[in-house]
């Protein structure tokens, strides 16, 4: 339940973030040399500048990327190296290069490089980058505030030995320290300490103490130590612990910055003081036996029972300061356990949330795809009552053509037979036709016979007629 709240109060506060930077600022970009009285990053607020420098990360990632490309390696490839191993620091001065010098370390040798974890995003990693460049900003210069860490970045364009030097040349006024984390991690702790000494005064001796170390050792603060502790740890536990170190929050982070400097001055000329008078008591040797005084002085006794007490209480501050360290380291254990946890619970919330998306997706296409089909069914359904309709139709009319052909087959044996009778009756005609042919054959030899027979009888007559004639002619 806890990752959904952050994740929903982050973009919250990004929203805020980025309407706030919407504003008209008052200068277009920081100037380390202008004139004004007050101060160059009085003019913005720190998220202005960290919106601003996120931006400038943003563009170097880009282009880290792009080089990435051009030297032959993946976009996945790419994408995930700097995801796991492309920070922004390390021995190079160019933030591009050293991001390409990471990922390429990453890509040749992914065990050796030490990408265990990586981040979910480029969001991610370049917030982490910059709460990284800050942390060691400040550490190296524990005067800074925040919003002075932020503009000398800005003003270096995110080279972190030009920024560093740029916090040299800026107001060297002493400020009260941020809480350790030590003290962060005892105070939240239920035990209590084996030995009792004032707590403010030891997290303020604590902190000058490691502080003053710091600046004197500077492989502390080499980029390339810083990450290998930051990948040691995973990245959302070292910058939590970077974060508390340098107390980089927007709400305690202005506290801070709102916190008197006089009072850091007044407790660093005291503890001063106090150094040279333990300096001066134990140049003083205490076991070393003065010969007896008839008159002691109360002021010698008092101060060997002070070095006594002194030196109890440095015990005692050892003891405890062993003990705080060993809290710390068990807090940041802690921490890491559960940031890592947070971590895979935010990982498996984002994978929920992704599977319920495409759930919903695949839902929504299968509602679609069920009214396209219902739709599609729905004309089936029309073409195959309409094919029904005309199956019933062409139905009844094939039994009426069969009835039809059933009266043609009966007219057509009737006709069948009336033209076997017809036939019959055409054989008798034709029977008889010949039979009158025969008889009409022989009526015409009968006539030709008769004809001759006339015509012998009509040349008998001539020639009887002819001889009457004669005989006539004769006879007159």
């Amino acid at each position: 339940m806890a990752g959904p709240t952050r994740d929903r109060g982050n973009r919250a506060s990004r929203k805020g973030r980025s309407a706030r930077a919407a504003a008209p600022h008052p200068a277009s970009d920081p100037d380390p040399a202008a004139g004004e009285d007050a101060a160059p990053w009085l003019r913005f607020t720190a998220d202005q500048l960290e919106d601003r420098l996120l931006k400038k990360l943003d563009e170097a990632y880009a282009a880290a990327l792009t080089r990435l490309a051009d030297l032959g390696h993946g976009e996945e490839a790419s994408l995930e190296a700097v995801l796991r191993a492309g920070h922004c620091y390390g021995k190079l001065n160019d933030p591009v290069s050293n991001i390409v010098a990471n990922a390429r370390a990453y890509l040749s040798d992914p065990g050796h490089a030490g990408g265990a974890g990586g981040f979910a995003d480029l969001r991610r990693l370049e917030e982490y980058s910059l709460a990284g460049l800050v942390c060691l900003l400040q550490s190296s210069r524990p005067t800074l505030t925040r919003a002075e860490a932020l503009w000398c970045l800005l003003s270096s364009d995110l080279r972190l030995e030009e920024a560093i030097a740029i916090g040299c040349s800026l107001n060297g006024k002493p400020r009260p320290p941020p809480a350790a984390a030590a003290a962060a991690a005892a105070a939240e702790s239920d035990e209590r300490p084996p030995a009792v000494v004032e707590a403010p005064q030891r997290g303020h001796i604590h902190y000058n103490n490691t502080t003053s170390t710091a600046a004197q050792d500077p492989s502390l603060f080499d980029p390339e130590t810083f990450m290998r502790l930051a990948i040691g740890q995973g990245p959302a536990a070292a910058t939590i612990s970077c974060l508390k170190a340098a107390g980089w929050s927007r709400s305690s982070g202005a506290a801070m910055e709102g916190q008197p400097r006089e009072s850091f001055a007044k407790k660093l000329s005291t503890e001063e003081l106090i150094e040279s008078v333990v300096a001066e008591l134990e140049a003083l040797d205490i076991d070393k036996k003065d010969p007896p005084d008839a008159n002691p002085d109360p002021k010698n006794q008092m101060v060997r029972d002070l070095i006594k007490q002194t030196r109890e209480m440095e015990a005692q501050l050892k003891e405890r300061r062993e003990w705080a360290q060993g809290k710390a380291i068990q807090a940041a254990r802690k921490l890491g356990t559960d940031l890592t946890e947070l971590r895979v619970l935010r990982m498996e919330h984002d994978e929920n949330q992704r599977r319920k998306k495409e759930k919903q997706v695949m839902e929504d296409d299968t509602l679609k795809r069920l009214a396209h089909l219902e739709n599609e069914l729905k004309k089936k359904s029309g073409q195959l009552d309409r094919s029904n309709a005309t199956v019933q139709r062409l139905e009844m009319e094939n039994a009426e053509i069969r009835a039809e052909m059933e009266a043609a087959k009966l007219s057509a044996s009737e006709t069948e037979k009336q033209c076997q009778g017809m036939l019959r009756k055409e054989k008798k005609d034709a029977k008889k036709l010949e039979v009158w042919e025969r008889q009409k054959a022989k009526l015409k030899e009968d006539i030709a016979e008769y004809k001759t027979k006339v015509a012998q009888a009509e040349r008998e007559l001539s020639e009887v007629n002819k001889a009457i004639k004669n005989m006539e002619v004769q006879y007159i």
